[in-house]
């Protein structure tokens, strides 16, 4: 529906004229990451004529992250959001190659000397009452409560179906469907981020064809949300056409990914030749993740690792693999699934859920 992107973009902007004060305290990595996406975010904001935020600091909760994290991590003297948010900035520092220790205080004492603070909730929705859904919104409340004297904001993101009226105290907006010219513009970017090792002709050759399908009514229907918008973008830049039914799109998608994540200069030894196998494999655990998140009442279901290599082996058991060749495919092709295979995102619980990445 576009809300998560919605509450990414929030935050992007929220933090900009922030980083931009506190831009010698970052370590060097990350002003080089800064440097490069600031520019167009300030663009982004200049074009629109947004208005002004002030340092605002930004504080971006994924609900349904916190909830699985609450599941296995209940001790500790600090509030369980403390708690969440302090690991969660280890673990994404980490990824940047940058080791950094913080305790749940510590984080807690510069979010409260940081001034002011937008807190942004995304995905309650996705956290049914069976996966601690009280809890989540208890834990966030303890928190949020205390910082009243800093609070600059609130939003929680929710589809429409999964809430249940928790935070009504908040004024409510609907987000709209993607305008038509805003969804061109955006697949304009993305096919020149995703071709951007191709001639001039060939770009412009791209953006023509895009064009062109995006103008179709059966297409337009089609293009309501970002993640549908980056599906066709993406298809449009490898094939040059789209297909006409959503079926079908998602079909070549899953194609048009695995082919580009083949062509990427790593010895992981998958072929073209584990296509077949790979459909089965999601098709199999798109059933799975299917019937888990009707259980659940439509949360946003995951598979855990175990479970994943689970699936391989009984699908290379039908193939009449086993023993010692068995173990090894699975393991190839878990390796394989390090961060992402094809429509199943490896997030950092270390759990598998379908998404669209372009």
């Amino acid at each position: 529906s576009g809300k998560s992107t919605l509450t990414t973009m929030l935050a992007q902007v929220l933090r900009l004229p922030w980083l931009d004060a506190h831009h010698a305290l970052l370590p060097p990595t990350l002003q080089k990451l800064w440097s490069r996406a600031r520019g167009e975010l300030a663009a982004l904001v200049a074009r629109e004529k947004w208005p002004a935020t002030g340092h605002v600091l930004p504080v971006r909760v994924n609900l349904p992250a916190l909830a699985r994290w609450m599941a296995s991590h209940r001790d500790g003297d600090e509030p369980i959001l403390w708690q969440h948010l302090a690991a969660r900035a280890v673990d994404e520092l980490a990824a940047h190659d940058l080791l950094w220790e913080v305790t749940p205080a510590q984080f807690r004492q510069a979010v409260g000397e940081a001034g002011p603070v937008a807190w942004i909730l995304d995905g309650l929705d996705e956290v049914p009452r069976t996966a601690g859904r009280a809890e989540v919104i208890e834990a966030v409340r303890a928190v949020v409560c205390e910082q009243t004297a800093t609070i600059a904001g609130i939003v929680v993101a929710t589809r429409p179906q999964g809430y249940e009226g928790e935070f009504d105290e908040l004024d409510a907006m609907t987000l709209l469907p993607l305008p038509a010219k805003l969804a061109l513009e955006y697949g304009e970017r993305l096919i020149r981020t995703w071709a951007q090792r191709a001639s001039a002709s060939d770009v412009t050759d791209r953006l023509r064809a895009m064009h062109d399908e995006f103008a179709k009514p059966e297409v337009a229907a089609l293009l309501q949300t970002p993640l549908h918008t980056t599906i066709a973008a993406v298809l449009v830049a490898g094939r040059g056409t789209l297909p006409k039914s959503r079926y079908l799109l998602f079909k070549e998608y899953f194609g048009t990914v695995l082919r580009r994540e083949l062509r990427k200069p790593i010895d992981h030894k998958v072929t073209d030749e584990d296509e077949d196998l790979l459909r089965t494999l999601h098709a199999q655990a798109g059933l799975l993740l299917h019937v888990r998140a009707q259980a659940q009442q439509g949360a946003r279901a995951s598979l855990r690792r175990r479970e994943l290599s689970e699936l391989l082996v009984a699908i290379y058991g039908d193939l009449g693999y086993e023993g010692d060749e068995r173990r090894e495919k699975v393991a190839r092709l878990l390796r394989f699934a390090a961060e992402r295979l094809v429509l199943l995102i490896h997030d950092v619980q270390g759990e598998y859920s379908f998404g669209v990445r372009s």
